[in-house]
């Protein structure tokens, strides 16, 4: 159990609260599930940062499966020509491209949020 607390605590302080932006202009109108696993609708770009830490963090709280099994499932998505899986790049970097992107959203720390659009924010 102290092991289990330990880790939570690890969580939080690494990575603290998790963001899922947009583009200001950016009309969201879909489950925000169903955007992050491209079954929406809508066509979206996704970023994420390059650190697999974070974004198994942030894609358990999200989503909950594993990162592992959100990039086979992006993979798989990608060879039947259904889309294509998420950039990642580092976390400002997710926060340009999101930025100068209309149909863009991104997965990163709270902290780079700066003039983006808050879909989502997780602890």
């Amino acid at each position: 159990m102290r092991w289990v607390i330990l880790l939570l605590f690890f969580s939080f302080v690494c990575f603290g609260e998790i963001a899922v932006v947009a583009n200001p202009s950016f009309k969201n109108s879909s489950n925000l599930k169903d955007l992050l696993l491209g079954v929406s609708k809508r066509n979206v770009v996704i970023y994420l940062t390059d650190d697999p830490d974070f974004n198994e963090t942030a894609i358990r709280k999200l989503i909950g499966i594993t990162y592992e099994d959100f990039k086979i499932f992006w993979l798989e998505k990608a060879l039947r020509g259904e889309g294509v899986p998420p950039k990642e790049l580092p976390p400002e970097e997710v926060r340009r491209e999101v930025r100068s992107r209309r149909n863009a959203i991104g997965i990163i720390p709270l902290r780079y949020v700066k003039d983006l659009k808050v879909l989502k924010v997780v602890r």
